[in-house]
């Protein structure tokens, strides 16, 4: 059964952690309250944020969620939403709540990773306790450790690249990211592949872990002057609408071709305002 499997970690109210079924790839960033509950809303309130940008995060989740499990179930895939960032509301010089007219696009990022591979991500979890005991038995043993760091970085791409497919999804975003030191090819309508000949498997931009990544922008960029990505162009839209989509999807090659051809590029590129 498909499904999503949200991280079970109970250490705060003193039950047992369960280790995470997604490990040794990412898991869940872990919340009191489920994304996008009504406690969860409420909260939201509390940054400023005004109401229709909380309805607004809480319609594209869904859909975001539907697309997800749709591609899931077509593929054979799990899923799991791993975290979201969302904008925290804007005041004015004064402290004040900025009025609804003059507020900036309210931007939002969700991150999904599909397990597209479940033999391989046993067999990472496999080598990941034989080299620990390996290493562990080097160091008892008083042996060099050179070479362990080497095989640890190497392994964990690897892996990751054989495992998993992981979907980032920004709304109005004010920046684009390519991984790397990659050259930043032109803007494209279609999908833009860049290849990282130097992935960091604990790097914070989870583009940067892998060796495939596909960028689509949809809405108006260029590249940005300053390198390391694109900018949108920018014009006046009401706070609750929407300018720009990105999408990166990184990880499994192969995977990320399967995911492109199911994506609902059609579908994200009309909720853009024109």
């Amino acid at each position: 059964m498909r499904r999503i499997l949200f991280l079970l970690l109970f250490a705060a109210n003193g039950a047992i952690a369960q280790k995470c079924p997604y490990a040794p790839a990412d898991c869940p960033t872990t919340r009191p309250d489920p994304y996008g509950s009504p406690e969860d809303s409420i909260s939201r309130l509390d940054n400023p944020v005004l109401p229709r940008e909380v309805t607004m995060e809480n319609r594209l989740r869904a859909k975001l969620l539907g697309w997800m499990e749709r591609v899931a179930q077509k593929e054979g895939w799990e899923y799991v939403e791993l975290s979201e960032d969302l904008a925290s509301g804007e005041r004015d010089a004064n402290g004040n709540v900025l009025a609804y007219p003059q507020r900036p696009p309210h931007w939002m990022v969700f991150r999904f990773q599909f397990i597209i591979n479940t033999d391989s991500l046993r067999a990472w979890d496999n080598w990941q306790q034989s080299f620990a005991q390996r290493r562990l038995d080097n160091a008892r043993a008083g042996r060099s450790d050179a070479g362990f760091e080497a095989e640890r970085k190497s392994q964990r791409v690897h892996f990751r690249d054989a495992s998993v497919l992981v979907a980032e999804i920004g709304f109005n975003m004010d920046f684009a990211k390519t991984p790397g030191e990659v050259a930043v090819p032109a803007v494209s309508p279609g999908p833009i592949w860049m290849s990282n000949p130097a992935p960091d498997p604990i790097a914070a931009d989870l583009i940067n872990r892998s060796h495939n990544c596909v960028l689509l922008l949809q809405g108006d960029w260029k590249k940005s002057p300053l390198g390391g990505g694109y900018r949108p162009t920018g014009k006046k839209i009401k706070c609750d609408q929407i300018e720009t989509i990105t999408v990166h999807l990184s990880g499994n090659a192969t995977a990320i071709r399967r995911c492109l051809a199911d994506w609902p590029a059609a579908e994200l590129d009309g909720m853009i305002v024109r």
